[in-house]
């Protein structure tokens, strides 16, 4: 079933920022804008160096690893989320290994104002191919189990954190693969807010490969929420 946008039916509770390849409204052919699909409806994300789309499993974002991005407006303000979830839906465009794996930024939120206040989803050369949900300042990292990814197979990455427990999560294809307890790591947007790149000092690590959506909550989402997101679309993935 689907809502009357169009979009699944996902949990839209506490959903302040969503973005989806499949949905006209979110995102049209040729456009260099990406449209926040969410109750909020925020600035648009912008596409940087000629991220371009594709109609595979209905409409996604495709990266050459060279220099695309999306540049993503601020939708929070300093110190104010202590509960947050990021999910996507993302496919390399090679397969990656242990012994292969090169440095890739997936999401990136950063906030410089208070001396770096980041949260990343990243795959870097020294992971192992794992990849990592980190948040800095304070410092704490989380690695999924998973370390080989298949190239054009679609994966569901989501990262979970809640100040009450100071439980920092993260999830492949709706199950839980790691977690570490951190205290008070914040999500800010202030600085970078951004898709497919990392910003500082420079942009680089840039991701090679797909996107299809991405979705931001100012709620921690509970297992059962985080695998019912993943049910929603596992058939658009061809699981």
């Amino acid at each position: 079933m689907s809502t009357v946008d169009g979009s699944p039916n996902i949990i839209r509770d506490n959903l302040i920022y969503y973005l989806d390849g499949s949905n006209r409204y979110s995102y049209t052919s040729g456009s260099t804008v990406w449209n926040d699909l969410s109750k909020s409806q925020r600035t648009a994300g912008s596409l940087i160096n000629g991220v371009s789309y594709s109609t595979t499993n209905k409409g996604v974002l495709v990266f050459d690893g060279i220099n695309d991005y999306v540049a993503l407006p601020q939708i929070t303000t300093n110190q104010t989320e202590g509960k947050y979830s990021m999910e996507l839906w993302i496919s390399f465009a090679n397969t990656i290994t242990p012994s292969n794996a090169i440095n890739y930024m997936i999401i990136e939120a950063q906030n410089l104002l208070l001396g770096g206040v980041d949260n990343y989803f990243y795959l870097l050369s020294s992971t192992a191919g794992r990849i990592g949900f980190q948040t800095f300042n304070p410092f704490s990292v989380t690695y999924t189990t998973t370390n080989n990814w298949v190239a054009g197979r679609w994966y569901n990455i989501t990262g979970t954190y809640d100040i009450s427990t100071s439980k920092l999560s993260l999830y492949v294809n709706g199950l839980l693969e790691s977690s570490t307890t951190i205290a008070n790591c914040y999500f800010n947007t202030n600085s970078y807010f951004s898709l497919g790149s990392y910003s500082a000092p420079s942009k680089s690590w840039f991701f090679n490969g797909s996107i299809a959506s991405l979705k931001i909550y100012n709620k921690t989402l509970t297992d059962s929420e985080i695998l019912e997101n993943y049910n929603v679309n596992r058939y658009r993935f061809n699981f």
